[in-house]
């Protein structure tokens, strides 16, 4: 495990599987205390929703490269990179891992134990010692119902089509996919959308795509400002993540966020 940590290029590793939150080594000086416990839920989702039979998954979380590895007993080996890696020394070195591993799982858990309590000693993080935590990070609680409010207003703008909408919360999807990966992007459309039943046909696949039945229809205005609603709390949610994110949107989505991300004043909201 030691030769592995000292891998050119390699700047944190965590051991995961399906029942116990994430045990980080050397991820301190690259990702702050709220992006470890963003990414510690994020991690979760994804390997709640990956298949079994997966060998390798790579995504980007906060602009660093990130690979997830399948070990034995449904451990899962998470390792984030910068440029400075040489694919082939890494490939080397994780084939020896995954051996050694295979071969006696417990002592290389037994080293990482290690490793991962010489740093939580030092540092006050969300470093955890494996076996430890008993029950995973579910998925996000739903929000609470809506508080009792003034009806929404009648319309006061020509209304857009749902499709356009759709296309635009579709925008706001591929934007964060290529910091989050789309499991992660998926479970956080899933853990903001209100409880209102105009959102309830709204449907998000595993990919964080969204759609609507009836797509080809104008968008009434009550559900227009629900989904605005909705989009507010998933950047709100993605920006935990990705640093003044309504800001690069602003800026890279003008529309998008003209749609979705502001209000019109004379509705009242």
């Amino acid at each position: 495990m030691q030769d592995f940590l000292n891998v050119t290029g390699i700047v944190g590793v965590a051991l995961i599987n399906r029942r116990i939150r994430p045990c980080f080594v050397k991820l301190d000086e690259r990702l702050d205390s709220s992006q470890q416990l963003a990414l510690s839920q994020g991690l979760m989702q994804v390997v709640g929703d990956t298949s079994e039979e997966f060998d390798t998954f790579e995504f980007y979380f906060a602009e660093e490269r990130v690979w997830l590895h399948k070990l034995t007993n449904g451990v899962i080996l998470l390792v984030l990179v910068d440029p400075r890696l040489e694919v082939a020394t890494y490939q080397q070195h994780l084939a020896r891992l995954q051996a050694e591993f295979a071969q006696d799982m417990y002592q290389v858990l037994s080293a990482f134990k290690q490793r991962a309590g010489i740093v939580s000693s030092s540092n006050r993080t969300l470093t955890r010692t494996l076996g430890t935590v008993p029950k995973p990070v579910g998925p996000p609680p739903p929000p609470a119902p809506p508080k009792p409010a003034q009806p929404y207003s009648k319309p006061t703008r020509a209304l857009p089509q749902r499709s356009a909408v759709v296309a635009s919360m579709n925008e706001l999807s591929t934007y964060g996919t290529q910091y989050l990966g789309k499991m992660v992007v998926a479970n956080y459309w899933r853990g903001s959308r209100p409880n209102v039943p105009v959102l309830q046909k709204f449907e998000i696949d595993r990919q964080g795509n969204i759609a609507h039945p009836e797509g080809n229809a104008p968008c009434p205005e009550v559900e227009l400002q629900a989904l605005q609603d909705w989009a507010k709390d998933y950047v709100e949610r993605c920006s935990q993540v990705i640093r003044n994110l309504e800001g690069m949107i602003r800026q890279d989505c003008p529309q998008v966020y003209q749609l979705l991300l502001t209000k019109d004043k004379s509705s009242g909201q």
